[in-house]
């Protein structure tokens, strides 16, 4: 069987995200049972066993929030000029939804498509985003959904909330597959401490969704010095919502926080491990990659409890998003009990061992891939 993978970004490029970190694991396991995986990126990568990457040059004309759409669309169209060329070569493609990368491709297919569910580009996008370039964004997703020959979601809120409720769509030709993780790479590792103060880590993108004010509004309540390390973006003046969590650093006299940017994968275990718990704050997940990554690494991560993240967290560590006063709660329990903050830490482990290990997401993919080239 040789399969098609569509993801825009991938490691080691640093804005791969959790998507493309998830892809990259998985084809890891794939690879012991399909023939050829063929991987169709924006990121510059060497070929491996049975792995072959193909690189698309990718550059965004029209920034966002304005144009969004005009962007799906020319990525969109590249990567579909990119497939073509591989026609009786591939029997299967699989691409996430949230990069909209193989929408162009849905309407001319030569493969049955995959389109895995992660939170919707249009539902993620802020009120000063158009709402003609909103709409435009929730058309194409949708009619990529009503096009792919099956659809994977990883959680269930994924299938009831996003693919009910936001697409209207029905269930036929759903199957839930559990964002596993490599629990050998992710993992507990000794490290050396670089700060005196108790670490707070945050990991994702600064946008409103994620809920990185959340989390800053929660410091002054904190009742021990901390340090927060913010992994993701660096702050740019020029963006409003970073000028606004620039604001809010300032009314808060906060001078602990440090953003670290975009970070290898190797860097990002070792910080996970450097931290003495992670927050995780965001509004809306349909799941959430970086709360699996630090609970594999066996961290107490505190999470809101919006569906697609409650399935994941543990129960004693959810709050109400956008609560900053129990985040603060919950964040000064674990600092003012180190026996229970490392028990719900190796809790937290063996969650993801049992129930996120990147073997068992694998074996599903193979079934359903299976059924797929057997109608």
């Amino acid at each position: 069987m040789k399969l098609g993978i569509v993801s825009e970004g991938f490691p080691p490029d640093k804005y791969a995200g959790g998507i493309g970190r998830y892809y990259s694991g998985l084809i890891q396991e794939l690879k012991k049972e399909l023939d050829e995986i063929h991987v169709f990126t924006g990121t510059q990568k060497e070929n491996e066993e049975n792995i072959f990457f193909h690189s698309i040059k990718l550059k965004k004309f029209f920034l966002p929030p304005i144009n969004i759409y005009l962007n799906s669309i020319n990525y969109s169209k590249k990567f579909h000029e990119k497939l073509r060329k591989f026609k009786g070569k591939l029997d299967l493609i699989e691409a996430p939804i949230a990069t909209l990368n193989s929408s162009s491709y849905s309407k001319n297919k030569f493969t049955p498509l995959i389109t895995s569910i992660q939170t919707p580009l249009s539902q993620g996008l802020t009120k000063k985003t158009l709402i003609f370039d909103k709409q435009l964004v929730y058309k194409l997703e949708k009619e990529l959904i009503q096009n792919s020959d099956s659809i994977v979601t990883a959680t269930n809120y994924s299938k009831k909330g996003i693919l009910k409720e936001y697409f209207k769509s029905d269930f036929s030709k759903i199957t839930t597959i559990k964002q596993g993780i490599n629990t050998e790479e992710f993992r507990p590792i000794k490290t050396e401490k670089e700060f005196n103060e108790l670490i707070i880590l945050f990991a994702g993108r600064i946008e409103p969704r994620k809920g990185l004010k959340v989390l800053i509004q929660a410091i002054p309540f904190v009742t021990a010095k901390v340090k927060v390390l913010v992994l993701g973006e660096k702050l740019n003046q020029k963006l409003s919502y970073h000028k606004e969590i620039i604001n809010l650093i300032k009314k808060h006299s906060i001078k602990n926080i440090v953003f670290l940017g975009y970070q290898s994968d190797k860097k990002i275990i070792e910080l996970y491990n450097k931290a003495d718990l992670i927050v995780e704050p965001s509004f809306s997940e349909s799941a959430c990659y970086v709360l699996i990554e630090g609970m594999s690494c066996g961290k107490p991560v505190i999470a809101s409890s919006v569906e697609g993240m409650k399935e994941i967290a543990l129960n004693e560590l959810q709050f109400q998003a956008g609560n900053y006063l129990k985040l603060a709660e919950k964040i000064n329990f674990l600092i003012e009990n180190q026996k229970e903050r490392k028990n719900l830490g190796k809790k937290a482990r063996e969650k993801i061992i049992k129930e996120y290990n990147i073997k068992n997401s694998a074996k599903q993919y193979i079934k359903l891939y299976n059924s797929l080239l057997d109608k």
